[in-house]
């Protein structure tokens, strides 16, 4: 246990119900790699506050790494009804639907993602893998250029790029 964790264990101790130490202490523990015990002290968040969006939100990504894809939809689709205007909400509840190949559900969440941040390169990208999984190469080209007109560093999409055109035999 690091310093950070003692101290927030401490303001439990003091006060059982601080909400902000719960979601601290469940960070430390996934980033340490306890998404296990870090979903206990989101679930206890949420328990103590059912509103709180961002705890749905953190559960929703402890419970997809420890595999639980029903718990983790569930959490993730619950931050952004709790929070309709979470970008990354909806970015996150994408990629997992891009994950477990439920594409036409994630091309709906970037969709939103995108509605709520127009300049996020991020969103775009990820669009644009779900289209090209449905087929929809022009547009997911589009998209990545999107991506790129947004950020000419973003790595993943000149990737996507190059690998749509190379199976398409465009380049060598």
């Amino acid at each position: 246990m690091d310093q950070a964790d003692k101290l927030w264990s401490k303001a439990l101790s003091h006060d059982p119900e601080d909400v902000e130490s719960y979601l601290q202490m469940g960070y430390s523990l996934e980033a340490n790699g306890y998404p296990h015990l870090a979903v206990v002290l989101y679930r206890k968040a949420i328990g103590l506050e059912p509103g709180l969006f961002l705890g749905h939100f953190d559960l929703g990504i402890a419970l997809d790494t420890v595999k639980d894809k029903k718990g983790a939809e569930a959490a993730l689709r619950r931050s952004v009804e709790i929070a309709p205007r979470f970008y990354d909400g909806h970015l996150k509840l994408g990629t997992f639907y891009l994950s477990h190949g439920v594409v036409d559900s994630a091309l709906i969440c970037f969709d939103r993602a995108i509605q709520l941040e127009r300049d996020k390169p991020e969103a775009y990208n990820n669009l644009g893998v779900a289209q090209q999984r449905l087929g929809q190469r022009d547009l997911a080209l589009a998209s990545w250029e999107k991506t790129l007109s947004l950020d000419p560093t973003f790595a993943d999409a000149y990737r996507n790029i190059g690998d749509v055109r190379l199976k398409a035999g465009e380049v060598d």
